[in-house]
């Protein structure tokens, strides 16, 4: 028969801010979301911080027994609800994005982002297993943003789970604006070249209507996405490296003090087993998004095949390889700066 269960993601602008005023900021929605009969709350990545690529992600790095998962084990308490979000996390020798699950009775689940792409590669490293939260909603899984492209991920919770809670900042750094110090305003795509072409879709493949949801749908239960909202305005570590033969190659020296600053898709969503989205928010702004789901009896068994995303194999390269690997030394200095020589021993 399964059971219904009351969830609610919770969007949150990503503007850094200090710990102190953004937890205060989340509290007044988990606050409205338990009013509202929820019993499951999932917060955005980096929702405690905000989102930007500074040398300060290093000193924010906390233990689990730190503030922020104090307070969300306090907050759970509070209200009667299992609640979700990511943070920068200390864990022994290195830095992580990990996504923590608390439950009223003050239990813990982890996750750290296992693709971690790009940029954000100087900040933490990835991490190497999924986790299977076994709540006492349900089985839970967890995935951070760039994780939910990934169809080996998506495979290795299937059958394992209940439902699915992502975690996101989703910047669109594709249609991002860069702003010199010389006044000059240009697009990425200006330095980086026009995105790889998308895979062709598969002719064989079934012609009924795609779901909203594809991988909700080819995993067969619910998926809750909590997504950061408002505009990222950031400095691009070793941006300059990207500049040679580019149209932008003769601004190169300002490259260190150049601004990326792009928007996000409306990416807060809650969809059922079958890929609808049930309730969806927007792209600006703190709120919550509500809805009811199904937690079946038993988890469905997908398809042999993996889900299959509109991504080219030459922008996994990029962004889980190539840029990642130009990154690690910045990881490696940043860490054992703040922390400590014994910190990035790999």
């Amino acid at each position: 028969m399964g059971s219904k269960l009351r969830v609610a993601a919770i969007q949150l602008d990503c503007a850094p801010a200090p710990v102190t005023a953004r937890l205060e900021r989340a509290a007044g929605l988990i606050t409205q979301a338990a009013e509202a009969g929820a019993r499951l709350a999932v917060m955005p990545e980096l929702f405690n911080t905000g989102y930007e690529y500074h040398p300060r992600n290093y000193a924010l790095a906390e233990p689990i027994d730190g503030q922020t998962v104090t307070w969300m084990q306090a907050q759970a308490a509070r209200h009667g609800l299992h609640l979700a979000g990511t943070l920068i996390l200390l864990d022994g020798p290195d830095i992580y994005n990990a996504a923590v699950l608390a439950a009223p009775d003050g239990r813990l689940w982890r996750y750290a982002k296992h693709y971690v792409p790009f940029w954000e590669r100087a900040y933490f490293r990835g991490g190497d297993a999924i986790t299977v939260a076994d709540t006492d909603l349900g089985r839970l899984g967890m995935l951070i943003c760039w994780d939910q492209y990934h169809p080996d991920l998506w495979a290795d919770y299937a059958g394992q789970v209940d439902a699915v809670l992502v975690m996101s900042c989703p910047g669109d750094v594709g249609t991002s604006d860069l702003h010199f110090p010389d006044g000059l305003r240009a697009k990425f795509l200006d330095l980086v070249g026009p995105p790889p072409p998308m895979p062709d879709a598969d002719e064989s493949s079934p012609t009924e209507e795609t779901p909203e949801h594809p991988a909700a749908a080819w995993i067969g239960v619910p998926v809750i996405e909590s997504s950061a909202t408002g505009r990222i305005r950031t400095r691009l570590p070793l941006i300059e490296t990207f500049f040679p033969g580019s149209p932008l190659e003769g601004r190169a020296s300002q490259a260190a003090d150049m601004i990326m600053e792009c928007g996000f898709p409306p990416a807060t969503q809650i969809a059922n087993g079958q890929g609808a989205v049930l309730a969806r928010g927007s792209a600006i702004g703190d709120a919550i998004v509500l809805a009811e789901i199904d937690i079946l009896d038993a988890a469905p068994t997908p398809p042999t095949a993996e889900p299959v995303f509109p991504i080219a194999a030459e922008m996994y390269q990029l962004s889980d390889e190539i840029v990642p690997a130009m990154m690690v030394p910045l990881y490696r200095e940043g860490a054992r700066r703040q922390w400590g020589t014994h910190m990035a021993p790999d």
